[in-house]
């Protein structure tokens, strides 16, 4: 019998609307992308949403990534999607006094859809909308964590899954922090760590 490489759908989160509260936003440092031909690099930021209306056959309770260029252009997804939360658009001055850790504690509803890649199906989140006024909010699970690539927290670090320390470390911004002697060594990154990112 062949082993299949598809997780379960039981331990994913299902397709459609679901409460859940952004954790973390952690910096992953500038990264290369290309669009239409064109090549170019952008800091990039990794929100966490922790799912709080549904849990896996084991009763976890699932985390969905949503990766943004950081930007606060009108049309950028990450201003966007602030602004949902924030119901209404922001001021100049108010953009101005906020940066993208402003999302962390913020209760929200996501829309997941289901993505295949590489033998793997992963929720992704389409959409980050405003929870309406009469929804039950849930106790929180998970703690509010923040990461900044430019000044690092080691214990901060040491709590984010690899794929995310992988990004970091290959990151211009993480090769030119300046470091002391022997501090490379809280940041190993050991195989028995390794999980997937949900996209």
């Amino acid at each position: 019998m062949s082993l299949p490489r598809k997780l379960p759908t039981y331990h994913i989160t299902p397709v459609g609307l679901h409460v859940a509260r952004c954790f973390g936003m952690v910096e992953i440092g500038s990264v290369q992308s290309t669009f239409n031909g064109k090549t170019s690099i952008n800091p990039k930021v990794v929100a966490q949403f922790e799912i709080l209306d549904w849990h896996d056959s084991y009763g976890n309770t699932p985390v969905v990534n949503q990766f943004y260029t950081v930007s606060g252009h009108p049309k950028a997804k990450l201003r966007q999607d602030m602004e949902m939360l924030n119901g209404k658009a922001f001021t100049d001055a108010e953009l101005d006094a906020i940066n993208t850790s402003w999302m962390v504690g913020q209760y929200c509803m996501i829309n997941i859809s289901h993505v295949e890649a590489n033998g793997f199906i992963n929720p992704k989140i389409t959409a980050v909308l405003a929870v309406p006024p009469s929804t039950e909010l849930p106790e929180p699970v998970n703690v509010d964590q923040v990461f900044s690539v430019t000044t690092p927290d080691l214990l901060v670090f040491n709590e984010l899954p690899v794929w995310a320390k992988r990004m970091i470390k290959s990151s211009p911004e993480w090769k030119d922090f300046p470091r002391q002697d022997g501090w490379e060594i809280h940041f190993d990154i050991s195989p028995e760590a390794a999980n997937q990112p949900q996209f």
